[in-house]
């Protein structure tokens, strides 16, 4: 079965206004155009959204769920070809409000093949450093992002490792190094390490 997120992701490919729940246009949008479909899949009645605000839509455990089985089954080679599927994954997050549905997707993605240094950036910049940094799940994925830093020499993906990993940063000294290194040719690497710095 076609995931049924991606397909709305493709058919609505939209710019979001910034941080995911700053826009009620944006939430609306994403909770007509992606919750109501995927509700109605899962055997959700049409009316389910009427008279509801989008905040109580946000609290109801069963919708956070059907979004979490949509996102387990995602096909990320397919979803990263998107225009804004930046703004549609930050959104997904916000609207999946529960910690542990959050850490499960995170796993599943960790376990898939990473080769998208954009997407590793996003993950670890907007997913883990706010959420799961302390998490078993974002131990792996700082792992994961550190290994891949190294291998590319990433400026973004570094510096969003430097903001992540703050003073935590001297626990990885070739990781360190390179930050080092970068900072001598980027900016906002060397703003993270002094902003960052003990």
């Amino acid at each position: 079965m076609a995931n049924l997120y991606l397909q709305q992701a493709t058919a609505r490919d939209f710019s979001y206004c910034g941080n995911p729940g700053d826009c009620t246009k944006c939430l609306f949008r994403f909770l007509w155009d992606f919750m109501t479909p995927i509700g109605e899949a899962h055997g959700e009645p049409p009316s389910a959204f009427k008279d509801v605000s989008p905040r109580e839509v946000l609290h109801r455990r069963a919708w956070q769920e059907y979004l979490a089985q949509e996102l387990l089954a995602l096909p990320l080679g397919e979803f990263l070809k998107l225009q804004y599927w930046e703004g549609h994954l930050r959104m997904a997050f916000f609207c999946m409000r529960d910690a542990d549905l959050q850490a499960t997707v995170l796993q599943r993605w960790l376990e898939s093949p990473l080769e998208d240094v954009r997407f590793v950036d996003v993950v670890m910049f907007y997913l883990i450093r706010h959420g799961h940094l302390r998490a078993p799940v974002g131990d792996a994925w700082v792992k994961a992002a550190i290994a891949m830093a190294e291998r590319t020499k990433d400026r973004s993906l570094v510096e969003s490792l430097v903001w992540t990993l703050r003073r935590s940063i001297s626990d990885h000294p070739s990781f360190a190094a390179l930050a080092r290194e970068l900072s001598q040719q980027s900016p906002s690497i060397l703003k993270a390490l002094n902003e960052t710095a003990v």
